[in-house]
This record gives structure tokens, sequence and C-alpha cells, in this order.
């Protein structure tokens, strides 16, 4: 183990008693016997039935002081390994990962705390839970450091001579009891004053402090969260209260999200939600009734210690969304199709499923004030707590990621034929996407040379700010060599107009429209007038325009069923599989957006086009409808209308 220095912190203030003096004092005696092969040996701690010597008046202050200097020291150890989860020699570091970046400690107001469970850099689940054997160890290493320390210089000016062998270290025996820790150390030193001598072999402390109480109640409110996972189903709750998960919603734009943005957004409801969590006991009381979903019970009511369960939005997390593409999530609009034109709406459904591994801090306080903490990950996989029973979503993820040795080369280039560096690589392997590096421009040629994971029929996938992203499906179980080209995205300024009455004329205030540009190779919507630029690349697109105008249209009350086509759950979701969705659907009475026009073009947009400013989209403005049923033919003279496409 390394052992790292923590800054000395002082202990509790309270006074404390000595063990009870006797004419004889028994101590305890640990023989180790060691065997290797037919070799023995002896290893000598603390002599039995030793006498500590009862000291003369005259020398007892010298003893006393050492004693307290020893006790000093000892508030330090219990200090120490009170607020670093039961450490002072920290356990051997384990730096994480990419994907696992909390590593095995919590840093902490300047306190490293070994985590009592987190996930290691290649995703192993680790325990590092200390023993009241091993808190006991560490404090009798601390101690046999600093209690040569103890400096006697005060009792020198007050006529004492202090001897003892500063080069050796003392022989520490300690107890750790629920209340009280025992210390007897073996330290031998000479006191003389005047005519008086003695030699002091042992001497012993008694400290009042709860660490054994504290350390017991740690152990069980870890089986508790171990066996229960209370911690990551109440994450589990934030998630569905605070996330988009599954549902469907009546809009006609494709819903979008950023991935950090709603990861920023998790950490921030867990910051204002996690430290409401609660164990039973009398130390808090519900201002609200409904307050008692954040309480969870141990087998034993709370009394006289308050539980405090900390999180903060600064430390680091590990989040992952599925589907979720270049840092985006995305669910498209499923609308303006026959089922769906008499309605004058559309439908958007999604379904996402989310990692989320972060740490949590428990604090333990007693009545004395005295704190026990340590911290655990929690883990959620697939929007499901570690551990549950959910059969193929139990996959170790990203572990893919950590076997790289197969190389590869990419080779990058734009739509001439130009060497394109700076252009980012990653490999997607099932559900794992790894991270390979970029692209370099060396000797004319932009290339990277790296090691990928094995994997069949994984897709490769390339990506640079400004141009569309590339996705190719590649096997990496023998090395390979491919060439990527990339296409420039050309923005323009955009623009819808119609034709109204022979005119030509701009949307009013109340009117908005939806334009779609779809080719073989690339898709892409506009909400007019919410976005006015728009992004293309050289391509023969079908044009669909649809101009809407705010309203009032009464319709008849009816409920239809519509089966959409939506990611599946668990696993075979996020390698694409989809499964037909059905639900009843109360269509509204009244209609608010009413279709008045459109049209539709199939055209080419060549390099010409892109190389201008703004495209102008013109459709044909129909008129207002008075009835439903006059929905549809607007329908119908819209697919027979033509788009008139300018670019200036």
């Amino acid at each position: 183990m390394n052992t790292k220095k923590f800054k000395e912190i002082s202990g509790p203030k309270n006074p404390i008693g000595f063990l009870r003096k006797r004419g004889q004092i028994a101590l305890f005696v640990i023989i180790a016997i060691l065997i290797a092969g037919a070799v023995a040996g002896t290893v000598y701690l603390i002599t039995s039935q030793q006498k500590i010597v009862k000291l003369p008046n005259e020398l007892q202050p010298a003893e006393n002081y050492f004693v307290e200097c020893i006790k000093s020291y000892a508030e330090q150890a219990i200090g120490i390994i009170s607020l670093s989860g039961g450490y002072i020699e920290l356990p051997a570091y384990d730096e994480g990962s990419e994907d696992r970046p909390f590593g095995n400690y919590l840093d902490f107001q300047g306190f490293e705390i070994p985590y009592w469970y987190y996930l290691s850099g290649n995703n192993l689940e680790k325990e590092q839970i200390p023993t009241i054997e091993s808190m006991e160890k560490q404090i009798n290493n601390y101690l046999a450091e600093k209690v040569k320390l103890c400096s006697f210089d005060e009792l020198s000016n007050k006529g004492f001579v202090i001897n003892y062998d500063k080069t050796k270290k003392a022989e520490v025996k300690t107890e750790i009891l629920d209340n009280k820790i025992n210390l007897a150390i073996r330290y031998p030193i000479e006191i003389s004053v005047g005519d008086e001598t003695r030699k002091v072999n042992f001497h012993s402390v008694a400290i009042d402090s709860g660490l054994g109480s504290s350390y017991e109640l740690a152990n069980k409110i870890y089986s508790k969260e171990k066996n229960s996972l209370f911690l990551e189903n109440y994450t589990r709750d934030v998630l569905v209260l605070y996330l988009p998960n599954n549902d469907v919603e009546i809009s006609c734009k494709d819903l979008t999200w950023n991935v950090e943005d709603v990861k920023k957004n998790f950490k921030q409801a867990l910051e204002a939600n996690i430290p409401f969590i609660k164990l039973l006991g009398n130390y808090y009381s519900l201002s609200k009734f409904e307050n008692k979903y954040f309480v969870t019970r141990l087998d034993e009511d709370i009394t006289n210690k308050n539980i405090n369960f900390v999180y903060s939005s600064s430390w680091p997390m590990n989040f992952e969304v599925w589907p979720s593409d270049n840092g985006i999530m995305v669910a498209e609009a499923i609308g303006l199709q026959e089922e769906f034109k008499a309605l004058g709406f559309c439908i958007v459904p999604y379904h996402f499923v989310y990692d989320a591994h972060f740490p949590v801090l428990i604090q333990i306080t007693n009545e004395k004030g005295e704190m026990f903490q340590f911290p655990v990950i929690v883990s959620i996989d697939k929007s499901v707590p570690k551990k549950a029973n959910v059969g193929e979503v139990e996959v170790i993820e990203n572990e893919i990621c950590h076997y790289k040795n197969q190389e590869g080369i990419v080779n990058t280039y734009d739509e001439i034929g130009n060497p394109l560096e700076n252009v980012k690589i990653r490999y997607k392997c099932i559900s794992s996407i790894c991270n390979i590096g970029e692209t370099v421009l060396e000797n004319n040629k932009a290339s990277l040379n790296a090691l990928f994971p094995k994997c069949v029929n994984g897709f490769l996938i390339a990506e640079k700010d400004g141009y569309m992203q590339r996705k190719i499906q590649l096997s990496s179980d023998s090395a390979f060599s491919t060439n990527l080209v990339l296409m420039k995205l050309n923005k323009l300024d955009f623009e819808i107009k119609v034709f109204e009455d022979g005119k030509e004329r701009i949307l009013k205030d109340d009117e908005e429209a939806i334009i779609s540009f779809i080719s073989e190779n690339y898709k892409t919507t506009v909400f007019y007038p919410e976005q006015k630029e728009i992004e293309l690349i050289p391509d023969i697109y079908e044009v669909k325009a649809y101009v809407f105008k705010k309203g009032n249209l009464e319709l008849t009350d009816k409920t239809t069923q519509i089966c959409v086509d939506v990611p599946a759950v668990g696993i075979a979701g996020i390698i694409g599989q989809t499964r037909e969705e059905c639900f009843e659907m109360s269509l509204p009475s009244q209609l608010e957006n009413i279709i008045v026009g459109g049209g539709v073009s199939e055209i080419y947009i060549g390099e010409e086009n892109l190389a201008q400013k703004k495209i102008t989209v013109k459709a044909e403005y129909i008129g207002l409808v008075s009835s439903a049923e006059q929905i549809q033919d607007i329908y119908t003279i819209i697919d027979l209308s033509l788009l008139d496409l300018e670019f200036s």
C-alpha cells in the first residue's frame, strides 16, 4: 500500500481519563508464529505481565506530559482515519479511465477518501472496505512514527532530564471499541529530576471516541445499499422525472437534446435531491408527509447520530445516452403522412436509455460532533440499477474499448480529394463507441495509424466541424486501411415565401412553416421562422414544404390507435433494433395550427448553388379551410403543387 501524507488535524478537545492504575497491570502478549517451510520465528510485540512503574510524585509530570503528547498524535490519527473512510495509508492508486473518470479515491476538501465501492478503469466492480483490525494496524503504524517526535524541551526548562532513543520506533497496540479507543505503547524513556531517576517502558492511553460505533453503522449502511440499491433506485427516479426517457409528444418538429446539457441538468437534479435522503431515525423531522419518500429503513432506527448523503455537481461522472450521435439526442417527428394529414399535427416518439456512474459521500456524525465518512459509486446501467435482474441488459459496456490490439489506418479527404486533417475517428462495436484519435497531416496525407478493438461488422465514424459525419461498416478483426471522404456542409441563410392571389409575400406573424430536404445521403429540416439557416451538401433532394396558420378549427372528438416503430428496450435498442409500439391517441377537438399551403419538388442542388449566400423557398398559398373535411383536399393540392427554389 502507498502511504500518503495527510495534514495533521487536532481531534476532540474533551478531557479524557487514563486507564485505572493498579500495582500490577496485565499487558497482552501477542506472539506471532511465522512458518515458512521448516523455519519458524517469533515476532515480539509487547511483553506480558510487565509492571508499569509507579513513579514518585516529582517524576509524574514528565510521564503525564508524554502521555498527553501521545494522545494528541492519536487524536490526529483518529481524525484522519474517520474523515478518510477508515484509512491513513491509502490503497494503491487506480487512475481510472476516460469512461470511468473517478479512480478509486474521492477528492473532498483536501482528503483523498477511498471508495468503499467503485468501478475500475476497465469497468470491474471493486470494494475497498477497511476492517477494525486494519484501522487498528494503521493507527499503530502512525503512532510508531509519531511518538518519537514528542519533545521534552518544556520539561528541560523545569529541571527534568529525559533520555530516550530517538532512532527507535514505538511499539503500539490499539484496541477500537464502540465509544473508546485503548492504546498500549512500549517506548522506553528515562526520567530524572533532582536525585530521582526512573525508567518507564510502558505507557497507556484511553481516548473517548465513537470511531468504532460510527464504523459499525457505516458498515450497516453500506450493506443496505449493496443489498437494496436504495441510492440507485432514487437515482433512477431522478432520471425518469428530469430527463427525456420514454414518451410520445405531439409536434411536427424533430426533438433534439444536447447530451452535455442533459448531463448538466441531471447533475443539478442529483445535487438538489440526494441531500433529502434520510435513514429512519430521530435526527430529523419531516416538514411534509410526502417527504417520507426519501426515508430508507435499516434494521434498526438511527438514534443520536446524524446521517448525511452528499453529492456535488463538480465531482466526476460517467454519463452516456443511447441513442445519441455526436453528442446530440434526436427524436424524429412522424407526421404529415396520410394517416396524420387530416389531423394537422405530428407525433414524436422517443425512447432513451442512460448509463450514469457517480460518487455519493455518506457522512455519520455522532452527538459529540465526531464525523466518519465514506464514499461509494452509484451505478446505473441502461437506466436500471446495477446488478438488477434484467437479463440481456447486464452487459459490460465500454470494456471493448480497453482492448485495442488491431492495427488500422484511416485516411481522410474532402470531396475534391484534398487531405483533410483533424478529423476525429471513433469506432463503434455493438453499443460501445471508442475514441481512436484524429487524423494528422504528414507528407501531404491526412491519416491516423492506430490500434482498434477487434470487432466484426463494427462501424467506423469520422467527424469534423463543418462537415457531414461519415459512417461506414467495417470489420476490424484483421489489419485494415481505408479512405474516407467527408462532404463539406454549406451554410446558407434561409427564407420561405408564399404566392397568394398571384402575388409573392413573406409569412405573416401568425404563420409558420416546416420544410424538409431529403436525399439519399443526407436530410435536414427547417422550422421557419425559428430557424433561418440551413446546411446542405451537393445532392438531389426531395423538398417538401408545409405552411401553417394559427387559428381555431372545431373537429369531431375521436380516438384512434397509432402504431410506430421505436427503439427496442435494452441492448437490442442500442444496437439499432426497433419494436412496434401502439397506443390510443385522443385526437384534439380543436385544431390550432391549420394547414394553408405548401408544395413538393425534386431538385438538384449543386456546388454553384451552395456558393450563394441565401436560399428562398416559394410555396403556394391555398387558403384557410372552414371545415375539417376540407383539410384532406388541401393536402391533395399540396402534393400536386411545385415549389420554386431561388439562390441569391
